[in-house]
């Protein structure tokens, strides 16, 4: 039987109010990551310094030259830009049968493929301990420090990296990234419980990403839900692991403010294009491109805490 049958949305295979297709859930590379466009695949990036934190002296006496503030060098980072691209093919008995918009679906696998592959390629950089200097990580060995104990202190762990960032660059962190699973379990905690069950709290009240955000003194709380395929079986596992980050990133990309990482993707992409295959005009190729790349410029500005959980 062709495959293209399934594609009819009257009393066959697929109906549309039931169409069962998977999704995966809100990815946060790009958050993590901010996009910085650039002009060309090979840029150069200039570097934060601490010139700004730098204390003068501003005061200028009666009949006096001025206060000039000395010229400093530049460093850069060099980025290289990556090509990610997906294709999609749609034959033209398939895209005449079907009762949606075919090409508009294969192009939203397509860009999905290339979105989650840049969600696992973030995530394993951030959580790579190799990426921080050895003052900017922490992995708990202790069962009493892991997080599943009841005794643990995430509170004082997340305080901790906060302060060691705050002393290399003058700023707190403003971003806590949690993989799901340490999200859980930090809703769940009994010294965030006890913080927020007091006075006219309810005590089955849930700890929220909001209320969390209080107590941790950040401004936004990620969480890395993405799942994805693991080849060897066939199940789903989660992209981000049991690990928790800590970055400051400023509003706006600034030379003369630290930032933990940035994606920078040529200006004009992602693209999409569709073309014939061939010259017979029976197979369409849908191709989803972008050229981009995931950096962390500053790992002074992050804070890597692992093994919270096993």
């Amino acid at each position: 039987m062709p495959r293209f049958k399934d594609l009819s949305l009257g009393n066959s295979i697929i109906l549309t109010n039931i169409a069962r297709s998977y999704s995966n859930s809100e990815l946060i590379s790009e958050k993590v990551f901010p996009t910085v466009e650039v002009e060309k695949e090979n840029a150069k990036i200039p570097q934060w310094d601490k010139s700004s934190f730098r204390v003068f002296n501003t005061r200028r006496a009666v009949n006096s030259g001025g206060n000039y503030i000395p010229p400093g060098s530049v460093s850069t980072i060099p980025v290289d830009l990556h090509e990610e691209e997906l294709r999609s093919l749609i034959d033209t008995r398939e895209n005449n049968a079907a009762e949606f918009d075919l090409q508009a679906q294969r192009t939203r696998e397509a860009r999905d493929g290339v979105l989650l592959s840049a969600e696992v390629r973030c995530a394993n950089l951030i959580q790579d301990p190799g990426q921080y200097p050895d003052a900017h990580k922490n992995a708990l060995h202790s069962a009493d420090d892991k997080f599943l104990s009841d005794r643990s202190d995430p509170r004082g762990v997340i305080a901790d990296g906060k302060r060691n960032v705050r002393y290399k660059i003058g700023k707190i962190p403003n971003t806590l990234v949690l993989s799901y699973s340490v999200y859980s379990r930090l809703k769940e905690h009994p010294q965030l419980r006890n913080t927020f069950n007091l006075g006219d709290i309810n005590l089955n009240r849930s700890i929220t990403r909001q209320i969390m955000m209080e107590e941790f003194e950040v401004e936004r709380i990620l969480i890395g839900n993405a799942v994805c395929v693991d080849p060897r079986t066939d199940l789903f596992i989660d992209v981000w692991n049991d690990n928790i980050a800590l970055i400051y990133q400023p509003e706006l990309p600034n030379k003369n403010t630290p930032a933990f990482g940035y994606t920078f993707r040529l200006k004009g992409y992602p693209k999409v294009k569709k073309y014939w295959r061939d010259g017979s005009r029976k197979v369409m190729v849908v191709e989803y491109t972008d050229l981009l790349s995931h950096h962390i410029i500053g790992p002074e500005a992050g804070y890597l805490i692992s093994n919270t959980m096993d």
